[in-house]
């Protein structure tokens, strides 16, 4: 991932070396200042929160998702996104993704 004030891109697969991991999507944004405000507020609590920009090829859109982690377990991503819920009393969802090795 390439990390700039809080954003992450979504990587490309390369092929080899990849690696599935899973991330806890707890909000997606149209506008940045909304994605950077709530990602601060998650940060304020605890959590290691980030921005990915999201093309939605749909609507010709720039999204901006709020996640947390990169989690190699199921197990450990449902602890963090029930922690999510009850300290943030928000509903997330667990995306499992492919990460490319550098």
């Amino acid at each position: 991932f390439q990390a700039q004030h809080g954003i992450r891109h979504q990587p490309r697969s390369r092929g080899l070396g990849d690696v599935y991991k899973r991330q806890i999507e707890v909000a997606a944004k149209k506008y940045r200042k909304s994605a950077e405000k709530f990602m601060k507020e998650m940060q304020g609590n605890g959590f290691g929160a980030y921005i990915q920009e999201y093309y939605k090829e749909n609507s010709k859109e720039l999204w901006y998702r709020i996640r947390v982690g990169a989690f190699v377990s199921k197990d450990s991503a449902v602890i963090v996104a029930h922690k999510i819920r009850d300290s943030m009393h928000v509903n997330s969802w667990i995306d499992y993704v492919k990460e490319t090795k550098e």
